[in-house]
């Protein structure tokens, strides 16, 4: 089961945003927030483009999940997930004279359906 965390990411602006929840808009501006030359002016319609993209891309790493299959390939190369007070530990074989463990971190879910695959689901932050 996936439980959606709260997410929170930082983008700083050097234009004006302006967000309309009625019609579900945001709108970013080619106002700068202190007085500029015109030639600065400018300079902010490339910044403002950059702006558009970079809010969109955040947006998206936000709201789609992302889901990557990993296979471990060797012979007698086993992994496993243990659950200890709340902590999700990834406990790999891999040959090796020792176990190795990993710390899930917790806005992952992680599932083991063959001993050899991995499957790994949750958001890009």
């Amino acid at each position: 089961m996936f439980v959606n965390t709260f997410v929170q990411k930082a983008l700083i602006l050097k234009t004006k945003i302006i967000i309309e929840e009625k019609n579900r808009i945001i709108k970013i501006t080619r106002e700068p927030f202190l007085n500029i030359s015109n030639n600065e002016k400018k300079k902010l319609k490339a910044v403002q483009s950059t702006q558009v993209i970079l809010l969109k891309q955040m947006l998206l790493d936000i709201s789609v999940l992302f889901c990557k299959k990993l296979t471990i390939v060797g012979v007698g190369f086993r992994v496993s997930t243990l659950n200890i007070d709340r902590l999700t530990l990834l406990h790999f074989k891999l040959g090796y004279s020792h176990h190795v463990y990993f710390k899930v971190p917790k806005n992952l879910e992680i599932f083991c359906l063959k001993a050899n695959k991995l499957f790994i689901i949750g958001n890009s932050y």
